[in-house]
């Protein structure tokens, strides 16, 4: 298989275009550890404000601060369970 050839998608397979790789690439694999997602997830909401790691003291993620991983982050569980993604 040569460079730029496509190949097809396996079950349980999500691709992703976060900044961990300069190309689109499997979620969860290698590099990307779901943040992107995380962070999104916490800006579009300002806040996750229900979630035990929003920090309400500071107004704070600790997933987006890098305190806690992002595959504990609600959002990039429901999404691995939505997908069927696998770590």
């Amino acid at each position: 298989m040569g460079y730029g050839v496509k190949r097809e998608r396996r079950p349980g397979e999500v691709i992703c275009t976060c900044g961990a790789y300069g190309f689109p690439h499997r979620w969860l694999g290698g590099r990307c550890d779901g943040s992107a997602l995380a962070e999104a997830t916490f800006e579009a909401f300002r806040g996750c404000k229900d979630c035990w790691f929003y920090d309400k003291q500071h107004h704070l993620c600790d997933v987006v601060e890098g305190r806690e991983a992002a595959t504990r982050c609600p959002a990039v569980e429901e999404r691995m369970l939505y997908e069927g993604a696998k770590r």
